[in-house]
């Protein structure tokens, strides 16, 4: 494989399930690297014909010429990293939106269904950067940028990513593809090639991790899956345990898995 930078601009607010917090559905402040994949097999398989054995078909293609790794807030020269600038993240880019539920035969709202919806915003909130699109940095391993009948630009450009896609939110713009940095953004002390990302002992490791990091709680990971009947998004994920942010425990190289479970988390293929 191929490693290579992309840099995504969001055009719409974008909303990554965090977990419920009384009525405010939160967000994480970055992109997991399933959410990428993903939605790009929902792009492709719409593309091979829009019926369930295309989407398998698409699902299987990603699969196999991608990885995505996480996808990071870039600002000026700086990627900023969940853990590392939590408190900024949250003052600067994260917006909030309200929303009910209604009956969907008399348009009315549910008791009791008023919520609150967090996001990344598309445009910085607060600071000197104030008003300017918000950025996303990240970085794939690929065998062919070439997805079906579709460039990986084009099918980035057609992507809804997170949830919430029914209010609007999710729309991204593709950028750019750097295939000259030879480091993953946010990541300054690791070396990326074909093969991963390589990196040393008790370097940090942004994102969750399936193995390979120490110094961070176990916590479950699911995401949202492919539904042989109801489509992309409709199915959860067998849980799985990661590190967030973690601590390398030894000399290794990490790569987005490919599996089901834990998928587009990084996992120590090298010990």
């Amino acid at each position: 494989m191929e490693f290579a930078q992309i840099t995504l601009e969001l055009s719409t607010p974008l909303h990554i399930g965090k977990g419920r917090c009384g009525m405010l559905a939160r967000s994480f402040g970055f992109v997991p690297g399933h959410i990428i994949s993903y939605a790009l097999a929902s792009v492709l398989g719409k593309q091979l014909g829009g019926q369930e054995a295309d989407f398998k078909e698409a699902l299987k293609i990603v699969r196999t010429q991608l990885r995505c790794g996480p996808f990071f807030i870039s600002e000026k020269d700086e990627v900023l990293l969940p853990k590392e600038h939590e408190v900024h993240i949250e003052t600067h880019y994260l917006t909030g939106s309200n929303h009910v539920t209604l009956y969907p035969d008399t348009r009315t709202s549910v008791k009791s269904a008023l919520f609150e919806v967090e996001a990344i915003a598309p445009h910085v909130l607060r600071g000197s950067e104030r008003g300017k699109p918000t950025r996303l940095v990240g970085g794939i391993w690929y065998e062919s940028l070439q997805l079906g009948k579709s460039s990986l630009s084009d099918c980035l450009n057609q992507c809804w990513l997170g949830g919430e896609i029914k209010t609007g939110f999710g729309r991204v713009k593709y950028i750019e593809k750097d295939n000259s940095p030879k480091t993953y953004p946010g990541i300054k002390k690791g070396k990326c090639d074909g093969d991963g990302l390589h990196l040393k002992k008790e370097a940090d490791l942004p994102g969750p991790a399936l193995t390979g990091v120490i110094n961070s709680p176990l916590r479950p990971w699911v995401g949202r899956l492919y539904d042989e009947k109801q489509g992309f998004g409709r199915k959860l994920s067998p849980p799985a345990l990661v590190r967030m942010d973690g601590e390398v425990e030894q000399d290794a190289c990490f790569l987005p898995t490919a599996e089901e479970k834990g998928f587009g988390c990084w996992n120590s293929i090298i010990a």
